[in-house]
């Protein structure tokens, strides 16, 4: 994740300050803050991080779906 957070700030030309916050830490106040509008986190969300990356490594899904592979620095533009 924190490989994927540089990417993305260094693609946007930004600077951020990236903080990592243990995952009994995140569950709390996930769990705390989920019910309100606009929760920056789910306790779903943490239990879905702590489980790890979920890559393939072939494009079988690109061929599924009919869409065409893109890199990750334009799919980061693109959605910017």
């Amino acid at each position: 994740w924190n490989e994927l957070y540089r990417r993305i700030a260094h693609v946007l030309d930004k600077r951020r300050l990236f903080v990592n916050v243990p995952f009994p830490v995140a569950r709390t106040g996930a769990r705390i803050t989920q019910s309100l509008p606009r929760a920056p986190l789910s306790a779903d969300q943490v239990t879905m991080l702590e489980a790890g990356d979920n890559v393939v490594t072939d494009d079988a899904a690109s061929e599924v779906l009919g869409l065409p592979l893109v890199g990750l620095d334009e799919q980061i533009r693109r959605v910017v």
